[in-house]
């Protein structure tokens, strides 16, 4: 995946939440593994928990060993 395809991605996965903090700090520091758990948090609680999948498996290329992920 070329790297604007990764942004392209992250810009449509990042319209999918409603938590207006996340979004903002996920604009400053877009490769910040904990703000994208805590995207996948936000929409896995507005929209159910398949809905997280692809925000989660976003922070798995970013941070493959972390273990908030595995939990």
């Amino acid at each position: 995946m070329t790297s604007e395809q990764r942004e392209a991605q992250r810009a449509k996965l990042l319209v999918k939440a409603n938590s207006t903090d996340v979004r903002k700090k996920m604009e400053d520091d877009p490769d910040n593994p904990d703000l994208w758990y805590d995207l996948g948090m936000a929409i896995s609680d507005e929209e159910g928990p398949e809905a997280g999948i692809d925000i989660f498996c976003q922070w798995l290329g970013l941070d493959s060993f972390s273990p908030g992920l595995y939990f």
